[in-house]
């Protein structure tokens, strides 16, 4: 039988692989004619001794993806989460001239290859074009990503990603002008994301082997990010579930339910609103391992 709401075990803190952080900045960029890379795209955050701290991720035409950093703790916790992550050199520079933003990434991805991204905004980054962030169907079926910007502008003339030695357009969106167009690129500053990553996981329990394990009724899980600006918070009430990131409320809303079959329990969330998070279903099996938890997720 399907219940409104979740209800886990009593001694599991919580059964999502969540991921939660913000960046100064985010820039992405759609790649024309390349025969394996749909797009390039980095967050970047200063660090206090100066220097960047960047992801940046190879998005195939098949929706996977490849991340590249030259930070250590992120590429040990994006590896143990089972993503492919490569360690690299990276190279960024972000400037304001003549009210337009222009933005650079340079770095050697997993094939070997050099890729330079140059961003131009079409202007400066503005809280007209923030809000929350469509992902299209990048990594579809390994993650549900929750993404805010805080100000945001469009990529126009002059924006280009060069792989080894040959250099790719950036698909049109629309001409604006004699001379003028815009871009599928995209730079945001105060970038917030979440990502709920599907996979399967050991989560200790408090109970010994074999000792009988209440269920309680969960109201809210908080998924903290390192600095606190970009937690994850989800409230459950009467069967319907709300995602909130740092201050930005209702992002994704929808129903949450759960099925018990004898020693399994299993939670889903079923998005309802935006309607790019329909096609992202979350699931978690839940399966009592010794006196721990086995948690199998999927998305989509």
């Amino acid at each position: 039988m399907r219940l409104k709401g979740w209800f886990i075990p009593a001694d599991l803190p919580d059964p999502l692989d969540v991921a939660a952080f913000r960046d100064d900045v985010h820039v992405i960029a759609t790649l024309d004619g390349h025969p394996r890379f749909e797009a390039v795209e980095a967050m970047i955050r200063q660090s206090g001794s100066g220097s960047a701290i960047v992801r940046a991720i190879v998005t195939l035409h098949d929706q996977s993806q490849i991340d590249h950093t030259n930070d250590a703790n992120i590429h040990a916790a994006t590896a143990a989460g089972g993503r492919r992550v490569v360690m690299t050199d990276v190279a960024t520079s972000v400037t304001c001239d003549g009210g337009q933003v222009r933005a650079q990434l340079s770095f050697e991805a997993y094939t070997g290859e050099r890729i330079a991204l140059r961003f131009v905004g079409l202007g400066l980054a503005s809280p007209e074009r923030g809000g929350l962030t469509d992902p299209g169907g990048h990594a579809m079926g390994s993650c549900l990503p929750i993404m805010w910007r805080d100000r945001s502008t469009i990529g126009t003339e002059g924006t280009q990603v060069q792989v080894g030695t040959e250099l790719y357009d950036v698909p049109l969106v629309q001409r604006i002008g004699p001379g003028r167009s815009l871009r599928k690129a995209f730079f945001a500053e105060g970038h917030r994301m979440a990502v709920i990553r599907a996979g399967r996981r050991r989560i200790a329990g408090s109970s010994e082997a074999g000792d009988p394990v209440a269920q309680r009724k969960v109201e809210r899980l908080v998924f903290p990010s390192v600095d606190g600006q970009a937690d994850l918070s989800m409230e459950f009430v009467e069967g319907a579930f709300r995602c909130h990131l740092g201050q930005a409320r209702d992002l994704v809303t929808g129903e949450a339910w759960t099925e018990a079959v004898d020693a399994t329990i299993t939670v889903g969330l079923t998005p309802i609103a935006p309607a790019w998070a329909i096609a992202r279903p979350v699931v978690a099996v839940i399966s009592r391992d010794g006196s721990g938890y086995e948690v199998t997720t999927t998305i989509g």
